[in-house]
């Protein structure tokens, strides 16, 4: 800090200049204040149910409702004050309607909560499948992390090299689907070290999936609208990784509580033992290896079958950005 300071040059102005404070007023006029409170309170009620929801308070509950309603008549004002009132808008709505700008944030949307879903979702099948520790089933997910970084790297090499970003946009969507339909069809319990590697096509997708949808956004917007197309890019990061998380999850456990007490229902348990095992297995996956043989195999079966039907979610994700990528029209760089 003390170095950056020695360095950064004196850009202080003349007293006669520094009391003028006109220039400051006319650049605090140009910030659309009122829009980005708007947007960003908008989202932020859109986005709260579905952090709570099936967690916090059940999906039925009225708060779910509300803030669900008042999300979209916020980002309602929003939109009118873009269009009528805003002199400098935050967010142009010329910008959301560009098709290809729209499709590339539903894009990133989709393939960013794609990853980021299997990331939650990977390690806790190797808990409860393997009884694996918190290290070990974290060390899973390392080939999908350099695989993110690599084809992110590869991404950049081929459309600096051919000029093209749409067959990478694709290619990476088609890979990540190829991966996580492995996921789906062969992960069933018994995965090795070999077929645990099925989840870099996965993260190399992702990467280079993240490098051409930020070329395509560059390729389509003129210069003085860059920084704020790019902007609405890292919006898009963090609502896709609420969604597939979100998704993954309400479909996981919605399977898992389902297979489980109809097992349990087969073996004669009654419904305050079935709803302390299913509540406990949940909340607590070192809970399902204290339970006797029988009923860790009934609870790990459904398990697996709850997270195979969230890597579903996942699949279903990056065919999305698969279909939404193609939609993207290509500018020749």
């Amino acid at each position: 800090m003390i170095a950056s300071i020695l360095v950064i040059p004196n850009t202080k102005a003349p007293e006669s200049k520094r009391g003028n404070t006109k220039g400051l007023k006319a650049w605090f006029s140009r910030i659309d204040v009122a829009g980005s409170l708007l947007l960003g309170t908008g989202v932020l009620l859109l986005m709260l149910p579905l952090e709570i929801g099936g967690v916090k308070v059940p999906w039925t509950h009225p708060i779910i409702f509300v803030l669900l309603a008042a999300g979209v008549l916020v980002l309602g004002v929003f939109v009118i004050n873009e269009a009528r009132w805003a002199e400098n808008p935050a967010f142009p709505l010329r910008l959301i309607v560009h098709r290809d700008i729209l499709f590339s944030y539903i894009t990133t949307c989709c393939i960013v909560g794609a990853q980021t879903s299997l990331m939650y979702f990977v390690p806790l099948y190797f808990q409860v499948t393997a009884g694996a520790s918190n290290t070990l089933a974290g060390l899973h997910l390392v080939p999908a992390v350099v695989g993110n970084a690599v084809g992110g790297v590869t991404a950049g090499n081929i459309i600096r090299r051919t000029g093209r970003y749409k067959v990478v946009i694709l290619l990476s969507s088609l890979l990540a689907s190829i991966g996580y339909t492995l996921l789906v069809i062969r992960w069933l319990g018994h995965t090795n070290w070999w077929e645990s590697l099925y989840i870099v096509p996965g993260g190399f997708g992702s990467g280079m999936a993240g490098s051409a949808v930020f070329v395509s956004i560059n390729a389509v917007v003129d210069r003085e609208h860059k920084a704020v197309a790019t902007s609405g890019l890292q919006l898009a990061v963090p609502i896709g990784m609420l969604l597939g998380v979100t998704a993954g999850s309400a479909v996981m456990l919605d399977v898992v509580q389902k297979v489980v007490d109809k097992k349990l229902i087969a073996i004669g348990l009654g419904l305050e033992s079935r709803t302390e095992i299913i509540k406990n297995s949940i909340g607590n996956v070192d809970y399902i290896w204290r339970l006797p043989d029988t009923l860790r195999d009934i609870v790990i079966s459904g398990y697996i079958d709850g997270l195979r039907a969230s890597f579903g979610v996942v699949l279903a994700f990056s065919l999305i950005g698969l279909v939404t990528g193609f939609l993207i029209r290509e500018r020749r760089l």
